[in-house]
């Protein structure tokens, strides 16, 4: 089968929409499959073909306060703009002309839908609980995605996750618990992007990884190394921009490393779909700095509330609130226990092989 899968890539590094698509291409390949990616210039991979898509116009005028709502984050960040969605459609139905696909992925690329529609191809979706959170927004934010609907003949949606449902299959990662969903029977869960594997043993490790994180750099180094600077552990940090450095304890990387996850005692993180699931598939208790942003916020939220982490807003962060929610997570056995059975349960789950079977 010839799969094009369009993810939404916000950032050219360590974005996790890219690292789930490295993810799906090693898989489907492995299987037999042949996978192309429609993804903006500057990303490329070295194992799949790639077709250019366009550069996601920019809009500083607005703070993650601004984006509670899946439709209000997805117009923000450009991706409901009504140009970008015109250069990203006639972008995709020129990668379906030339790949000839027989299944489009999308992660948040509307276009793709409807692409996939206009092609007459299976579409699914990759989708998230947050995209089904209650709550209102002004009209304005998907006047553009109907604007492009009736350009192609199209019915007008009144929510994105309306136009997820003319997808063949929707699919969600992770248990019901961490993950719910309406019940629909083209809906495929499964535990996440990863194959099974046996953890590593637990070593005196914490991972501080931080794709995503809205806070600059320079601060950002300092409040991390006045909170662990000779801490008892060792710790393995990243965030973007960052320099390779060690002193003592501290370890400052060039790229995010994402095997030093597992065995560690913990993975402090943004709350991004790649390193949540990462981090709750290898049993790992989870420490998130979140904004307000839907998918990072809910995960923040759903996490905590099973206990299998704590988080912290940016706004809260600070050398104090770091060090503090740090000893609270170690300091309670539950968050290693709860974690463990996470990942108990996601291996009891249907793994990426029940995706393998849909095809």
């Amino acid at each position: 089968m010839r799969i094009l899968i369009t993810p939404l890539i916000l950032k050219k590094e360590a974005d996790s929409c890219l690292m789930i698509t490295r993810q799906l291409i090693s898989f489907f390949q492995r299987n037999g499959h042949t996978c192309a990616a429609c993804i903006p210039s500057s990303v490329s991979f070295a194992d799949a073909d790639t077709y250019a898509s366009p550069v996601l116009p920019r809009n500083i005028l607005y703070t993650d306060e601004d984006m509670h709502i899946y439709e209000e984050w997805l117009f923000h960040k450009g991706a409901l703009k009504k140009k970008y969605l015109r250069e990203d459609l006639e972008a995709i139905l020129e990668a379906i002309s030339e790949f000839h696909p027989d299944l489009v992925l999308t992660m948040h690329r509307l276009s793709a839908v409807i692409a996939a529609r206009k092609s007459k191809i299976n579409c699914w979706a990759f989708v998230d609980s947050a995209i089904y959170r209650n709550g209102t927004f002004d009209a304005k934010y998907i006047r553009g995605l109907n604007e492009i609907l009736s350009e192609n003949h199209m019915e007008q949606e009144f929510t994105v996750r309306d136009l997820y449902e003319k997808c063949n299959t929707r699919i969600m990662f992770m248990p019901e618990s961490i993950q719910p969903f309406p019940q629909k029977n083209n809906n495929l869960r499964i535990h996440s992007c990863f194959m099974p594997n046996l953890p590593s043993s637990r070593v005196n490790r914490v991972c501080i990884f931080l794709s995503e994180i809205g806070i600059r750099k320079k601060k950002l180094h300092k409040m991390i190394y006045d909170a662990f600077a000779g801490a008892p552990v060792q710790v393995y940090i990243w965030y973007p921009g960052c320099e390779k450095e060690s002193e003592d304890n501290l370890h400052f990387l060039s790229s995010l490393q994402p095997d030093l996850i597992s065995g560690s005692i913990t993975l402090i993180h943004d709350g991004g779909t790649y390193l949540y699931q990462l981090a709750a598939f290898n049993g790992i208790p989870q420490i998130i700095i979140s904004d307000h942003t839907p998918l990072r916020n809910y995960h923040a939220l759903s996490a905590q509330r099973n206990g299998i982490a704590l988080y912290l807003y940016e706004e809260e962060l600070s050398v104090s609130s770091l060090w503090e929610i740090y000893k609270r997570l170690l300091a309670d056995d539950m968050y290693y226990e709860n974690a463990k059975h996470l990942r108990g349960e996601m291996l009891q789950m249907d793994s990426m092989q029940l995706l393998e079977s849909e095809l």
